[in-house]
């Protein structure tokens, strides 16, 4: 449990950095790897918040390749 812990820690700390990058692609990777992490906690509710961002984030870009990468 102490390495997903981590894991959120960094995760979160990835996309924060990510966001003030202002390049779309790291934005839903970093949210796509951070739901991932989540579901590895089973925590589903979180893991879903994540992905639909990466979505949200794919979808606003309008990038059909950002959009992929989500489903």
């Amino acid at each position: 449990m102490k390495k997903i812990t981590e894991a959120i820690k960094n995760g979160d700390l990835g996309f924060a950095t990510a966001l003030s990058s202002g390049n779309d692609s790291v934005k839903v990777i970093s949210s796509l790897e951070l739901g991932k992490i989540y579901i590895k906690k089973n925590d589903f509710l979180m893991a879903y918040h994540k992905i639909n961002n990466a979505f949200d984030i794919a979808n606003s870009s309008q990038n059909s390749s950002l959009l992929s990468a989500v489903y």
